[in-house]
């Protein structure tokens, strides 16, 4: 994370995240230390299991 985003509240929304790049963005930025919020369209079981590993890391 860039040092000029120190200062921000380390929080994101991922649109998607119910699988693939959504599902890699919502993980890795939780990895980072962001608190996460997830949507997704059309899978509300993959955006469980995303919501799980993202509450894991």
């Amino acid at each position: 994370m860039p040092a000029r985003f120190e200062d921000y509240p380390r929080i994101a929304i991922v649109t998607g995240a119910d699988s693939g790049i959504g599902k890699a963005c919502a993980v890795a930025l939780a990895r980072a230390g962001f608190d996460i919020g997830i949507t997704w369209y059309g899978d509300p079981d993959g955006a469980r299991r995303t919501a799980a590993e993202v509450r894991d890391t």
